[in-house]
C-alpha cells in the first residue's frame, strides 16, 4: 500500500504495523467458517441411524386376549441427513397394530414405513421383525374344585377326622385352551403340625396357574376337624368295692372291663384301686338286688364293655344265717 499524498506518515506506519491483536481475530473468523461450513456440509450429509420404537396393541376386542409373546419394541433402520437424523427425540417414538376385528387363532401383521411417524426426508430402509405373529384366544369364566395337600406331620396320638375347604370350588377367567385344560386349582400345603385336637380353622392361599388364568379369589377357608387316636384295653379279674352302709356280699365280685382312650398313653394306663365298684347306699330291705357296677375313669376314657353288666349284691347277715342253720335233724318224737 502507497502513502496517500498528504496523509501523516506516523498514520500509514500505525497502519502498516503488523498488530497480535488483528492476528487473533483473523485467527477466530477463521475457524468460525471453518465449523459453519463443515456443520452444513455434515449435516447435509446422508447418514443412517438404528431407531428403537415403542411397539402397541390397540382396539383389542372386548372377550379376546393374547396369548403369545409381543415385543415391545421394534427397531427401524433409517437414512436421511444427519442434521434431520440428530433431531429426532427416539424415546417418544411409537407404532400401533390395530387388532379390531381379530379372530381367535393367529394374526400376522406386516410392518412398513407408514407405520411410523417419521420427518418426509428420512426414510425406513429395514424394520425388525417386520411381521408380527400374534396368537389370539377367547376369554372364558369355568368353576374348578379346589385341591389342598399337606406338610409337616401331626403330632402322636392325633389324626384327622374331616377337612371341609370353603367354598371347595373356585371360578377362573383366561383363554379358553389354557381354562379348558385344567381340572383343579391348588391351594397352598396346610401344616399338620399346627394342628390341636378339635376344629381348626385355617385360610389358605389358592396357587395362582399362571397362563393368563385369573381367579375371582386369592384365598379360601380350611375347617379341620383333629381327634386323638384311641385305643382299646382290657382290665380282667377287676375287684368289685361295694360303698354305702350295711353288709353287702357281690356275686361275682369280679369283673370284666374293656376300656377305650388315647393310644399314645393308654398302654400305660391302670385303673385305680377301688375303681370298679357298686353303690349300695339306697339300698333298703334284707332281700338280694341286680345292681349295675360302677367304673371311674380320667378324662379322655370311656367304658366301652363291662362283664357281667350286672351283678347281684346279697346282705352277709342273711348269708351267715343260712349257712349255720343247715339241714334240720329229726326229734326223738319223730324218730320211730
Amino acid at each position: 500500500m502507497k502513502p496517500v499524498p498528504g496523509a501523516p506518515r506516523s498514520m500509514w506506519r500505525t497502519l502498516l504495523r503488523p498488530s497480535w491483536a488483528d492476528l487473533g481475530t483473523w485467527m477466530l473468523a477463521f475457524l468460525l467458517a471453518s465449523g459453519m461450513w463443515f456443520f452444513v456440509n455434515a449435516g447435509a450429509r446422508t447418514s443412517e441411524r438404528t431407531l428403537r420404537v415403542r411397539l402397541d396393541l390397540i382396539d383389542i376386542p372386548a372377550g379376546m386376549v393374547i396369548t403369545s409373546t409381543v415385543p415391545d419394541y421394534v427397531e427401524a433402520r433409517v437414512s436421511g441427513s444427519g442434521l434431520m437424523l440428530s433431531s429426532i427425540d427416539a424415546k417418544s417414538l411409537r407404532t400401533s397394530l390395530d387388532l379390531a376385528g381379530v379372530r381367535p387363532g393367529v394374526a400376522t401383521y406386516t410392518l412398513n414405513a407408514k407405520d411410523f411417524a417419521l420427518p418426509r426426508s428420512v426414510e425406513v430402509n429395514r424394520v425388525t421383525p417386520s411381521r408380527v405373529s400374534l396368537s389370539v384366544d377367547r376369554l372364558v369364566r369355568r368353576k374348578l374344585p379346589v385341591r389342598m395337600d399337606y406338610r409337616g406331620e401331626l403330632e402322636p396320638g392325633l389324626k384327622i377326622l374331616e377337612v371341609q375347604l370353603l367354598p371347595s370350588e373356585v371360578s377362573i377367567t383366561g383363554p379358553r385352551a389354557r381354562v379348558t385344560a385344567m381340572t383343579e386349582v391348588d391351594a397352598q400345603p396346610l401344616d399338620r403340625a399346627t394342628l390341636q385336637p378339635g376344629v381348626n380353622e385355617r385360610t389358605l392361599d389358592l396357587l395362582g396357574p399362571g397362563g393368563l388364568v385369573q381367579l375371582r379369589s386369592p384365598t379360601i377357608a380350611a375347617q379341620v376337624v383333629v381327634e386323638r387316636e384311641l385305643a382299646e384295653r382290657t382290665f380282667e379279674d377287676v375287684p368289685l368295692e361295694i360303698s354305702g352302709e350295711g353288709e353287702w356280699t357281690a356275686r361275682p365280685d369280679r369283673v370284666r372291663v374293656v376300656v377305650r382312650g388315647p393310644a399314645v398313653e393308654i398302654g400305660a394306663f391302670e385303673l385305680a384301686p377301688g375303681a370298679a365298684y357298686v353303690d349300695a347306699a339306697a339300698l333298703a330291705g334284707r332281700e338280694a338286688v341286680e345292681i349295675r357296677p360302677l367304673v371311674t375313669l380320667p378324662p379322655g376314657y370311656e367304658i366301652l364293655r363291662l362283664e357281667p353288666p350286672t351283678v347281684t349284691l346279697e346282705p352277709k347277715a342273711e348269708r351267715a344265717d343260712t349257712e349255720l342253720v343247715g339241714p334240720q335233724l329229726p326229734t326223738p318224737e319223730e324218730n320211730p
